[in-house]
């Protein structure tokens, strides 16, 4: 054999070998996939905009995971995101079957000084994001307050529903000089808006466009509402362009920088993660199930139908918009934490707490309930929850329905603790 018919036979050996190393490689990526039951960790409770993209997700994306794998949404929520975010970096497994859906503004609170915040963000497996999002913050239509002008002068009374919620309102405090009260700490949007139905809050700090669109489908076009501001990097095309943006109302070009450093986020709503250092053809492989979950057709139409919006950006954009923020100059950072870290209008969420023994347990499909009066003598139902509801039953600490139901038994005392009429028993103390 001559010298050129050896370094033909070579370079076929070797096209042959890549073409033979491709498949197995995805075969051993899905063969790790159909072993396992991959865990969808959500970081707001159920109900909000999170956990409603989350578990749509969770429906369509293994179809387009390598060996079809089965897979658990599961809520955790707890300090605005960071709970979760704390976890996937410190205890969850880095093989690829944790990954999680997170609020678009966890990923800078170790930057902005959160010292809860205890990971580092540029080191999680950043698998894409479903949306750019506009955020609003309004006002029930009977509060006497029509622009954000005229909230530099009056105290209007707002509920933060986690998340971005709470850091939205602070800074257009801080910011644009408004006096905003913000209660802080209701479960998630979902409890919020109950809260603004009630007639508890006045209004909002922020929610999704998205958002309200899908849990209060009414509210605008009945004119239940007025938007006093839009949240992001620009307007929402569907909204009255009167509707000011937050960063046109800055008094100066400092005052926009550090604006435009807090709503960079809002180019990725919808972040999906993963742990760090997931092996790379697992992560690629649910970077790219993500990315062809948005483009599912049956997807697509589930989230017509709940008024949703998808605009999909990919892992690589998430990473560049984080690093960017990551790397702006020393002073900027310095001034944005400044201005997040005074918050003297802010104030926690009152429980209210009523004990009695005189209550009963309805069901409702696959709800439960616990009904009493409370101490005006109004019947209330609370819905016991499947992750939420958490307390001392019998000596015995319990957690989700599941757990109460086995242990709750007629007759006993209970302190029933709880936000308002229409929520989540958060609490049972019974004996």
């Amino acid at each position: 054999m001559d010298g050129k018919q050896i370094i033909l036979t070579a370079m076929a050996a070797a096209f042959g070998a890549g073409l033979a190393a491709a498949p197995a490689q995805a075969d051993a990526t899905a063969d790790f996939f159909k072993t396992k039951r991959l865990k969808l960790l959500i970081s707001s409770s159920p109900g909000g905009g999170y956990d409603t993209y989350a578990r749509l997700v969770a429906r369509h994306i293994v179809k387009h995971i390598p060996g079809k794998p089965s897979l658990i949404p599961s809520n955790m929520p707890g300090a605005g995101g960071v709970r979760m975010a704390n976890f996937m970096y410190h205890k969850a497994p880095r093989d690829g079957s944790h990954f999680g859906h997170i609020q678009r503004g966890v990923p800078f609170e170790p930057l902005l000084g959160n010292k809860k915040a205890n990971f580092d963000a540029l080191k999680f497996t950043w698998l894409g994001s479903l949306n750019e999002s506009i955020a609003v913050m309004f006002v029930r239509s009977d509060v006497p307050i029509n622009s954000i002008e005229e909230a530099k002068t009056k105290t209007i009374v707002l509920g933060d529903g986690g998340g971005d919620s709470q850091v939205f309102g602070v800074i257009t405090n801080n910011v644009i000089g408004t006096r905003f009260k913000i209660i802080s700490s209701y479960p998630g949007s979902s409890e919020a808006r109950l809260a603004v139905m009630r007639g508890e809050l006045q209004g909002m700090s922020a929610l999704s466009y998205a958002s309200l669109n899908t849990q209060a489908p009414t509210w605008l076009p009945e004119k239940k509402i007025k938007i006093l501001v839009q949240f992001g990097l620009r307007k929402h095309p569907k909204l009255d362009p009167k509707i000011p943006l937050i960063l046109d109302l800055a008094k100066n070009k400092d005052d926009r920088a550090v604006l435009e450093t807090v709503f960079a986020r809002q180019k990725m709503a919808r972040p999906f993660f993963a742990p760090p250092e997931v092996p790379g053809d697992r992560a690629k492989a649910l970077r790219t199930a993500l990315m062809a979950t948005t483009r599912d057709k049956k997807f697509l139409e589930h989230i017509k139908k709940r008024r949703l919006e998808i605009n999909a950006i990919p892992h690589t954009e998430v990473e560049a918009i984080i690093k960017r923020i990551y790397g702006l100059p020393k002073p900027l950072l310095e001034r944005t934490r400044a201005e997040l870290k005074e918050r003297p209008f802010v104030s926690r969420v009152k429980l209210l707490k009523v004990k009695t023994a005189d209550w009963k347990l309805q069901k409702k499909g696959k709800r439960s309930y616990i009904v009493f009066k409370d101490k005006k003598g109004e019947e209330l139902k609370l819905r016991i929850h499947g992750r939420r509801t958490r307390g001392k039953i019998a000596g015995q600490k319990v957690r989700g329905a599941k757990a109460v139901l086995k242990v709750l038994k007629p007759g006993m005392n209970c302190e029933i603790r709880y936000v308002g009429k229409g929520g989540n028993a958060v609490g049972l103390n019974c004996g």
